[in-house]
């Protein structure tokens, strides 16, 4: 009688033996367009800068923090849409170096870049993402990713959202607190932004526009930024 683990090697040997077509990828979860999504940001920044795309290639950390996951990555890889490489810089270097990994395990140091095929599907799917507020979950999500949720009562972040909500998201609201522009409404404004902007996901940013009247939100492509 056969080992069960030899039979599950020599399944997952006849597995390998289709690859998934490459430019149709059967299974692009919400969280798997994300990180192309930003692969593709990272991509098209080095070539405005006239940059290797390994010199933006992003940390799987950063990946992370925007919701995506390890099988997100491995399915990625797998189906030719990312490169990954391990993060070899030494000290004081002026160019970043990468190795390439000995197994299918991620590290702390993985990085990963778009690929061509990437390249290809990355143009074809990715959208920018739009916020939604949930107000019976009390959730603000961008697309499938859950940006904040609210678990004590946030007036004054909850009014913003439900502002923006019945809007449909428009680059700005009037700001939609009570007060009519005074000095209170001002400063209630300003620290609903500033609350609103705490959290793990660094995705979504929003913006007084200065003089208190009204509120801005933008997307953060640069989740290393502080």
């Amino acid at each position: 009688m056969e080992s069960p683990v030899k039979n599950g090697r020599a399944a997952g040997r006849r597995r390998k033996s289709g690859t998934a077509p490459i430019d149709e990828p059967h299974a692009l979860t919400p969280s798997m367009r994300i990180a192309l999504s930003l692969l593709l940001d990272a991509h098209q920044t080095a070539a405005r800068l006239y940059r290797d795309p390994w010199d933006f290639a992003l940390e799987i950390h950063a990946l992370k923090e925007a919701g995506v996951t390890h099988n997100d990555l491995r399915s990625l890889v797998c189906q030719r849409l990312t490169e990954h490489r391990l993060e070899r810089t030494r000290r004081g270097s002026s160019h970043r170096a990468f190795g390439p990994p000995r197994s299918f395990r991620l590290h702390t140091d993985s990085c990963f870049a778009i690929s061509e095929a990437g390249l290809r599907v990355a143009q074809r799917v990715t959208a920018p993402a739009r916020p939604s507020w949930d107000a019976a979950r009390r959730e603000l999500r961008l697309g499938s990713l859950v940006v904040k949720r609210f678990r004590q009562p946030a007036f004054n972040q909850e009014t913003i959202l439900a502002a923006f909500e019945e809007d449909g998201w428009p680059p700005r609201i009037d700001n939609p607190l009570p007060g009519n522009g005074d000095t209170e409404a001002v400063d209630r404004l300003h620290e609903a932004v500033k609350k609103l902007n705490r959290g793990p996901s660094r995705r979504l940013r929003f913006l007084s526009d200065g003089a208190g009247l009204g509120i801005l939100w933008e997307l953060a492509s640069d989740l290393g930024a502080t």
